[in-house]
């Protein structure tokens, strides 16, 4: 709390309780902060209480510490959840719901023997500018399961779909096999 105005070209003495405790009177802090004083007064923490854990900083315009996950992390846990009902992740970004094939591992084990999309000839890269140069599922050959976004992206490990079809030594009539 102080009674002059802490803004350098100022320096008045400040006669408004309110103002005393922002330190800036209205016009002041207008200049200082881009807007007018709030008019709710600023209700401030003790400086120090034995015992009690107060922050280190307090912001006006602190994130909230309870953050959303990002867009990534979202996708991901809805197609690990779609692994374990027994459901090819790819049916998260189709809207669909797309069964494993019956030999396929459940569960997001990577090492449990099985078939998997990275051994399936549908699983290729496009020959096209917007999808990059990451694997896409090709099954029915129309490219109906590729977007140019990640939701799309067949990973090696996940468990195949019942659509799988082993590779061989060929490739595919549209992009290389990977």
């Amino acid at each position: 709390m102080s009674t002059r105005c802490q803004r350098t070209q100022c320096g008045r003495k400040l006669t408004d309780p309110a103002s005393q405790e922002r330190g800036y009177g209205p016009v002041c802090y207008r200049k200082v902060h881009g807007h007018g004083p709030r008019l709710v007064p600023i209700t401030r923490p003790p400086r120090y209480t034995p015992g009690v854990a107060v922050p280190l900083f307090e912001l006006d315009g602190a994130p909230a510490t309870n953050v959303r996950p990002s867009r990534d992390t979202r996708r991901n846990t809805r197609q690990a959840e779609a692994i374990r009902r027994g459901y090819h992740p790819l049916g998260v970004a189709l809207r669909t719901n797309l069964p494993l094939h019956p030999d396929a591992p459940r569960g997001d084990d990577r090492k449990t023997p099985g078939p998997r999309c990275g051994s399936c000839t549908h699983r290729v890269v496009p020959l096209r500018e917007v999808s990059g140069t990451y694997p896409k599922c090709n099954y029915g050959g129309d490219w109906r399961h590729a977007t140019g976004g990640p939701g799309t992206d067949c990973r090696a490990w996940w468990p195949a779909c019942h659509h799988h079809e082993p590779k061989t030594d060929s490739t595919t009539t549209e992009g290389t096999p990977r």
